[in-house]
């Protein structure tokens, strides 16, 4: 027996969630760039502007006003400032739309989901669900980020509790590995790949955290994206199986 599923990331509510991602990450990245480094920040402010400068451009009147040198200069600075402040709003929402009309290009509205009555189809899909069917290599990755990120945890609140460690920046660490963790378990327990977007969202997040902190951003990111490319590649191995 067949039936139809609505596809949420194709749903407003679905282009709601992307766009709130977008918000966190860019703001997030914008604000930790910018207590790392003024250069980042400013790099980051620069291109938020383009999506400003685009919007100030649709609302100006098409008009040509002769002006000495020092008011245009006064005039483009005053519009790069505006554009940056606006750039920090419009820049997410636009990203967003994007990739919200690409998902929705892509991506079926309605997904077909087929089931089974047959004893050995039941036997089958539950094997799967328990990561029987998962390919070795994906195992032991899996288990290597879990069994790691528990002792991350341990090792955290082991620092709160020494005081050798702020207790903010302890919790906020463990928050996040405790995000990471929870995907991981999600698709070596339960094969559900909703897991792997935990996965990206704790990875994110970190780089956002090692960046305020003071880690260089292209170690952070490099750092940050390591995790989710292996397990996306593990995951792609094992498409049947992670649904």
């Amino acid at each position: 027996m067949n039936e139809t599923k609505t596809n949420f990331w194709v749903t407003t509510a679905g282009g709601y969630v992307i766009t709130a991602i977008c918000y966190a990450v860019i703001w997030g990245l914008s604000l930790s760039l910018a207590s790392s480094s003024q250069n980042l920040g400013a790099l980051v402010g620069l291109v938020c502007a383009f999506f400003g400068w685009r919007a100030l451009n649709r609302i100006q009147p098409a008009m040509f006003v002769w002006m000495p040198l020092v008011g245009w200069i006064i005039y483009f600075f005053v519009k790069l400032c505006l554009a940056i402040l606006l750039g920090e709003f419009l820049a997410p929402y636009y990203i967003g739309k994007k990739i919200s009309a690409y998902i929705q290009s892509v991506m079926p509205e309605e997904v077909s989901v087929s089931h089974k009555t047959d004893v050995n189809a039941t036997k089958e899909i539950s094997a799967g669900n328990h990561g029987a069917a998962l390919t070795t290599g994906c195992k032991v990755w899996f288990w290597l980020i879990f069994i790691c990120n528990i002792l991350t945890i341990l090792l955290y609140i082991g620092t709160i509790a020494m005081s050798t460690v702020a207790v903010s920046i302890g919790i906020c660490m463990i928050v996040l590995c405790a995000i990471h963790t929870a995907g991981i378990a999600l698709l070596l327990f339960l094969n559900k790949k909703f897991g792997f977007y935990l996965v990206i969202a704790g990875a994110v997040f970190s780089m956002i955290a090692n960046i305020w902190m003071g880690t260089s951003a292209v170690y952070a990111i490099v750092m940050a994206a390591i995790s989710p490319c292996i397990t996306f590649y593990f995951i792609s191995k094992n498409k049947e199986i992670i649904q």
